[in-house]
């Protein structure tokens, strides 16, 4: 019985999922995911995708030069480089040696900081529960997470220079919607900007753009996103692409269980530009832009 197959029970579709490696004993696991071999029509419900703006009155310049500034994950052209910048390669927290300030953010977050002019800014997780924290080191095992506990999803700005908090604010508050794997958080996310706009995702909680002195535009809600091992929803790990902003768009890779996609809203106003299907399995990739001879190219990994 190899391969996988599509059932119908009492009207749902289930999926019956048969794995075999050379370590172990072939493993069935049946689940309520909406599974179709490719050239089948995906029967998951249709997504629906809710915009809410909060400042229409709110004018926004035009976006400014990205040079010398670290927008999104991995910096400009997520090429990971910072050319120029005379950093320290060596340096000790206890003695404070090529240390300019270290500042306490509350919470869970696997995020990166990004950079823009005098502002950092980054992005946590606050659970209710106490000592909340996650797996370190190596760890072989697929768990989620059992905090489900409520939480708080915050960005915060703080200044470059002081590390003092400029401003900080609460996204989301409440119980998740989905789960995440033991290793990692509900902030895995790294926030984009593009020096007018900061977007932040916090996945099935939703996308929230802020303006850079920390007023609220708009947010997505994109639905719930079931993020996991490509062999059963049952376990869930919980999303960590983060999005990108390219000429006026924010651009998010949302790979999930049933019905991946990648979709580009407006970074001003947070309106729906498009939405492409795709035929991929849950990834936690984030795209990037290039520049080839053929013009500008949107490119990411499954």
């Amino acid at each position: 019985m190899p391969g996988r197959y599509r059932f119908a029970v009492n009207g749902k579709q289930l999926r019956l999922s048969v794995i075999r490696d050379a370590c172990a004993p072939r493993r069935l696991f049946l689940d309520s995911t909406r599974w179709a071999p490719p050239g089948e029509p995906n029967l998951a419900p249709p997504r629906t995708v809710t915009r809410t703006m909060f400042n229409r009155a709110v004018r926004l310049r035009p976006a400014d030069d990205r040079s010398g500034n670290w927008p999104s994950f991995r910096g400009p052209h997520a090429a990971g480089i910072a050319d120029g910048q005379q950093l320290p390669n060596r340096w000790n927290v206890q003695t404070r040696e090529n240390i300019l300030w270290r500042t306490s953010i509350p919470g869970l977050a696997h995020s990166s900081p990004i950079v823009w002019g005098d502002r950092v800014f980054v992005t946590s997780a606050i659970s209710s529960r106490g000592g909340a924290t996650f797996k370190t080191g190596p760890y072989g095992g697929g768990d989620a997470s059992d905090d489900t506990s409520s939480h708080q999803w915050v960005l915060y700005a703080l200044d470059t220079a002081s590390g003092r908090v400029v401003w900080q604010k609460t996204a989301y508050e409440g119980e998740p919607r989905d789960k995440r794997h033991v290793k990692s958080t509900y902030a895995s996310s790294t926030p984009a900007t593009d020096g007018r706009v900061v977007v932040a995702w916090f996945g099935s909680q939703g996308l929230y753009a802020y303006t850079v002195k920390g007023t609220l535009l708009w947010k997505v809600d994109l639905g719930r996103v079931s993020v996991g091992p490509a062999e059963t929803a049952a376990i869930e790990w919980g999303p960590a692409s983060s999005p990108v902003i390219w000429d006026g768009l924010v651009i998010l890779q949302v790979d999930t269980q049933a019905d991946s996609f990648l979709v580009a809203l407006s970074v001003d106003t947070g309106e729906q530009v498009w939405k492409t299907e795709r035929d991929e399995i849950p990834s936690w990739s984030t795209p990037t832009i290039v520049t080839t001879p053929n013009g500008a190219e949107l490119r990411g990994d499954n």
